[in-house]
């Protein structure tokens, strides 16, 4: 039998050392053990196998964030399954389309989704729906098939064996779901706690939505022998007595999150046990770094990373010390390639650029995607030589500090969640008073970008802001909507064809027109 390392054997090993030792606090403030989760854990992945799946077969998830979803979410994948999270904001419409695209043989469900889901299935046909929450029509009861099943998990799974499918970005359009093996994730969690430490005694309080995180955050604070604890949906009055609560040490945050924090009034007694709040998902702006560091010291550690290499750079806050001057230039870093990874910064024709010169953010390493599931002309379009080319813009500094300074692509990242301008702008131009639409995004302090959208509507129509708000919701995420609209009478373009989105905002602007109130 081949034996190679995969997470079905970094979860047993988990359990093996300390089987009785606190793993996790779930939603209802209830313990469970190393030894307790691992074992339901097994019992998805087998149960799963037992419905007639097969190694390979894809699962899609679509739950609220609580202990079910992260026991599922890890024994899909500790099971040899493909594990396929499901964004709850998304409209029916993007359900049924990334369903579709992933070839999904099964899903987990909660009940706030479960009628929706349970109608879509039949319509698919040959997909199983397993309910969290009983047995419920066509549903089969997740309890129930749990109990069923071996809680010991024994099946070879090779390092190369496909374990999840991330889908970003195009959902109306062409979905695109970034692979990941079994490889990936574990020399992603490996690294992560090379670079970003985690100690038995830590507490780590998640606040953020588990379906984008729960392969990398809480499961590497796990491995690193950390309590998690699942704290619900962030509010900014809560955090600080959770925290208090439960002793946190650890927690992790979206740049939106941060701002609300700040604008909350922040109670510094309620945070002293904390030493690290992570932020990912996008910069965070200058002033509200300061205004951190003035009233916590350093506690704000920073990510970057894409879908598709995860946790490549971070920036410690041990890196922030007395010198005033340091300090000020790393809070617009994103800090330094972790141990494994090498990022370069090139030219468009891929010649390596000194410090301080902007080009495009290039990554090599064990974090990087197996490419886009059933899209080899778009994987090989930035995944070539070995590199991943990112699209993102930044400079290097002599000691290797990563500057992002822009972005080669157009994706809007708007409250932590990326949303692709041409999404948007397919949905509008559906709206039978608009002929064209342009969509990008501009500068907003608590979401650090908005979904901004010019529009040129038919001859003889009009249309409220209102009634394009509600025909967006019909087809998108509600994140995704435009928060500003504006109606041009044309859109500036190249003699391509081009739309030139330069010319529609910034110093550069040449239309201007009427924004819808």
């Amino acid at each position: 039998m081949e034996r190679t390392l995969n997470l079905s054997y970094y979860f047993n090993r988990f359990a093996r050392q300390a089987p009785n030792k606190p793993a996790l606090v779930d939603q209802d403030g209830v313990t469970w053990t190393r030894s307790q989760f691992v074992s339901r854990i097994n019992r998805v992945g087998n149960a799963l196998i037992g419905l007639g799946l097969n190694l390979g077969d894809r699962v899609a998830l679509l739950h609220d964030d609580s202990r079910q979803y992260l026991e599922a979410d890890y024994g899909v994948m500790a099971g040899g399954l493909v594990r396929v999270p499901l964004d709850p904001r998304l409209s029916r419409e993007q359900i049924v389309s990334q369903l579709k695209d992933a070839g999904a043989s099964a899903i987990i469900v909660s009940k706030k989704h479960l009628e929706m889901i349970t109608a879509v299935c039949q319509e698919l046909g040959h997909i199983i729906v397993v309910s969290t929450d009983g047995k419920s029509g066509e549903a089969l009861d997740y309890e129930e098939i749990l109990k069923l099943a071996s809680p010991i998990w024994s099946n070879p799974i090779k390092h190369d064996t496909l374990a999840s499918l991330n889908y970003t970005g195009g959902t109306t359009g062409q979905p695109k779901a970034v692979m990941l093996n079994h490889s990936n994730l574990c020399q992603i969690i490996s690294n992560a706690l090379i670079g970003r430490p985690v100690v038995s005694s830590d507490v780590f309080l998640n606040v953020r939505p588990l379906w984008p995180i729960a392969a990398i955050n809480n499961l590497f604070h796990l491995f690193g022998g950390a309590l998690v604890v699942l704290g619900g949906k962030f509010e900014a009055e809560q955090l600080g007595k959770l925290v208090s609560k439960h002793r946190a040490t650890a927690t992790s945050l979206v740049p939106t999150q941060l701002v609300r924090l700040l604008d909350g009034g922040i109670v510094q007694a309620e945070l002293a046990t904390l030493h690290t709040i992570d932020i990912g998902a996008g910069a965070v702006q200058p002033d509200v770094f300061r205004s951190y560091l003035e009233l916590l010291g350093p506690k704000i550690g920073v990510l970057y990373g894409l879908t598709e290499a995860s946790w490549t750079c971070y920036l410690s806050p041990k890196e922030f010390t007395l010198d005033k001057e340091r300090s000020e230039r790393l809070i617009r870093s994103a800090g330094r390639e972790m141990l494994g990874y090498r990022v370069t910064i090139q030219n468009e024709d891929g010649q390596e650029l000194p410090p301080h010169s902007d080009g495009e953010i290039v990554i090599q390493g064990s974090n990087l995607m197996q490419g886009y599931w059933n899209q080899p002309d778009l994987t090989n379009a930035v995944l070539y030589n070995g590199e991943f080319h990112t699209g993102d813009l930044g400079h290097l500094d002599e000691e290797g500090y990563l500057y992002v300074v822009g972005r080669k692509k157009e994706v809007i990242r708007s409250g932590g969640s990326s949303i692709l301008p041409q999404e948007v702008e397919h949905v509008l131009v559906k709206h039978p008073a608009i002929v064209e639409a342009a969509v990008l995004g501009v500068a907003d302090r608590e979401w650090g970008e908005s979904v901004k959208a010019f529009i040129v509507l038919r001859p003889g129509h009009s249309v409220t802001y209102q009634e394009i708000s509600d025909h967006c919701r019909e087809h998108l995420a509600s994140y995704m909507k435009p928060k500003w609209i504006e109606v041009v009478e044309s859109l500036p373009r190249s003699h391509y064809g081009k739309v030139l989105k330069h010319l529609l905002v910034g110093d550069q602007a040449s239309v201007t027109g009427k924004l819808l109130p």
